[in-house]
């Protein structure tokens, strides 16, 4: 797919993200509001921080566009990896909300009012979820975004917390212990963890960030190939390592090409 038409791609579906987070953020809002379950609000608040993440994604991916319609696209993919950064400390910061508001019910319980209706309507948006869980999936394999990455991974989580939500509102039916906020301090525990996994990948690219273990290994085997006088990594979206090096004398290209297999990297040649 072409840079601008796969920005394009990468527009239009955070743009339906949009539309869909603040739906759901409405509905689980007004019903946790109604039923006073925690674990039903902090749902609601975490699309709203999905909301909020599309937004970013919207503004980043328009920004992105004018720069390669200007001449500028070579900025657009540390621009995108910048915004998937962002993007997981979002996810970070709504977990850590999350597992606050679920502490403070647990040492202040309140009465939760079990609905029938409002368990049905909540469990409709599991299906929502499911839905743009796969619709960025299928958009992910097509642009390779890691944008939409953060987001299809967001949503599988979404999946994940909405259904121990369900559960621990349907047990408020039964029983007078504080089940809401266990559960909402288990969910927020895995979106903390979770999210803690993705701003650390996130961090690795934007900066470049390569194992000292695969660093040593790759100078190794370069200097097998040739006097090597210096070696720059970059990092692209999808994880994957370039390697730039630069050769006092003429390298062996068939063992360099024989590395960049063995390695999984990409190697190119820089002149002195």
């Amino acid at each position: 797919m072409l840079p601008e038409a796969r920005q394009k791609r990468v527009l239009a579906v955070s743009s339906v993200g949009i539309m869909c987070n603040l739906a759901l953020f409405s509905v689980k809002l007004y019903i946790g509001l109604a039923v006073n379950s925690i674990s039903i609000f902090s749902d609601g608040i975490n699309n709203l921080g999905d909301s909020l993440s599309c937004v970013l994604a919207v503004a980043c991916m328009a920004f992105a566009l004018k720069n390669q319609r200007q001449g500028n696209g070579n900025v657009n993919a540390k621009l995108e990896q910048v915004l998937s950064f962002l993007l997981s400390l979002v996810v970070l910061f709504v977990g850590a909300y999350f597992f606050y508001s679920s502490v403070e019910r647990l040492m202040y319980p309140t009465p939760i009012w079990y609905s029938r209706l409002y368990f049905w309507v909540i469990a409709g948006t599991v299906a929502v979820k499911v839905f743009m869980s796969v619709f960025f999936h299928v958009n992910f394999k097509s642009t390779r975004s890691s944008t939409l990455r953060v987001m299809r991974t967001d949503s599988i989580l979404d999946c994940g917390v909405t259904s121990v939500t369900l559960v621990s509102f349907i047990l408020t039916k039964y029983t007078q212990f504080t089940v809401d906020a266990f559960a909402g301090i288990a969910i927020s525990i895995f979106i903390v963890v979770e999210a803690a996994l993705l701003v650390r990948s996130s961090l690795f690219g934007l900066l470049n960030y390569v194992r000292k273990e695969t660093r040593e290994k790759l100078r190794a085997a370069l200097e097998e190939a040739g006097k090597v006088k210096s070696i720059e990594y970059s990092v692209t979206e999808e994880e994957k390592i370039n390697c730039f090096v630069e050769f006092e004398n003429e390298p062996d290209n068939e063992k360099i090409g024989k590395i960049a297999d063995e390695c999984g990297v990409k190697i190119y040649k820089i002149s002195s």
